[in-house]
């Protein structure tokens, strides 16, 4: 995934790591890269053909040429796992680590507002006057949508979804896939761009609610996410 430039002086496509030699780094390497902290110096694309990435306690992008970001876009890495589940017939929801099975926070999940460990019962009620709760809604117009908590992802075609969501575990007997997207909708009042989840049945297509019908009591779908986003105003 990354390899090691020979010209220090080859900046095209390529990145400079503190004061270390130029490397080029695939666009599939984001969701490899290591600690921000091993890298004090930071990691930056210099390129127009490449996100511009800053260094900070966590990966953030700040700015690019021709990738579709405008500078100062301020994207920030996110990585979690996502766990819906009926918990003795309530639903619930948790937003874990991608190294643990249990109850371990998420170390790049700053872009969730709320974001918890601590399963938590997800809100269901009517979408434009029900909060969101550790990070997390179900859409009362599509049960099968979950609306994250995030900050406001900026207009269609200004900021493209650079993230990849999967189903990484299901004991719910049924086939689900799930797909990552943006979309503006009314929640608690508030309407903005956000970042949604949609599960759909993998057999036929179509969406799979998150209710008690579909979910027994025990059964559970985690769901690891990782890419960038927007991120809320320090």
């Amino acid at each position: 995934m990354v390899e090691q430039s020979h010209d220090p002086f080859l900046f095209a496509g390529g990145a400079a790591i503190g004061n270390k030699s130029p490397m080029k780094l695939s666009f599939l390497a984001f969701a490899e890269l290591p600690p921000a902290e091993n890298f004090p110096g930071g990691l930056a694309f210099t390129s127009d053909q490449g996100l511009v990435v800053s260094n900070a306690a966590t990966w953030s992008v700040v700015g690019s040429g021709s990738g579709g970001f405008s500078p100062g876009s301020g994207l920030v890495y996110t990585s979690f796992v996502l766990r819906l589940i009926n918990n003795g017939g309530a639903l619930q929801h948790r937003i874990l680590s991608f190294d643990s099975d249990a109850a371990t926070p998420a170390p790049f999940v700053s872009t969730i507002n709320g974001a918890s460990e601590t399963f938590t019962n997800t809100p269901t009620g009517p979408d434009t006057g029900t909060p969101f709760a550790a990070g997390l809604k179900r859409s009362s117009a599509l049960n099968a949508l979950l609306i994250f908590d995030t900050a406001d992802q900026g207009a269609r075609g200004s900021n493209p979804l650079v993230a990849t969501a999967a189903i990484s575990q299901n004991i719910t007997g049924t086939p689900i896939n799930c797909r990552a997207a943006f979309d503006a909708r009314n929640v608690n009042g508030v309407t903005q761009r956000r970042l949604e989840l949609a599960l759909t049945n993998a057999a036929t297509g179509t969406l799979y609610d998150f209710n008690t019908s579909n979910f027994s009591p025990g059964q559970f779908v985690d769901v690891n996410l990782s890419g960038f986003l927007v991120g809320f105003a320090p």
